[in-house]
């Protein structure tokens, strides 16, 4: 895409609230998904429109509660607290494994299988790529 369409695109928030106001905001602009991508949307343009950093925040909030929004904030300022694995790489591979079709069901299962073949403490130096290797393994 161009870099003029594009700025053109993201002049400003697409938000409009129920009164008819437009959100005026030009500044910390963000594509947000109409339909979400933990709900199945995809990434393809007729799914996408351009919000204000406020009203994206605002609509993750409407479709999955405020307490998962936060809690999801909470986990990508502290790397700590992230997921159920406590390995970024299998975070990683669990993220791209649900991206590529299968369910979080399937993912979760998958992944305790890996996981176990694994000593904890050395979980975080398994690479990606054999982490999803094996899992496919698992999955397919």
């Amino acid at each position: 895409m161009p870099r003029a369409a594009r700025r053109a695109v993201f002049e400003r928030c697409t938000f409009v609230d129920a009164e008819g106001n437009r959100c005026s905001a030009t500044a910390w602009l963000e594509l947000d998904h109409i339909v979400a991508r933990a709900r199945g949307g995809t990434d393809e343009p007729r799914n996408l429109r351009v919000r204000c950093r406020a009203h994206n925040h605002l609509y993750a909030e409407q479709t999955f509660g405020r307490e998962h929004v936060e809690r999801k904030i909470r986990e990508r300022r502290d790397p700590r607290r992230r997921g159920r694995y406590g390995s970024e790489s299998v975070e990683l591979a669990a993220n791209g494994l649900v991206n590529l079709g299968f369910r979080r069901a399937e993912v979760r299962r998958a992944l305790d299988a890996v996981t176990a073949h694994h000593r904890a403490e050395a979980l975080s130096t398994v690479p990606v790529q054999t982490i999803l290797r094996e899992a496919l393994a698992v999955l397919t």
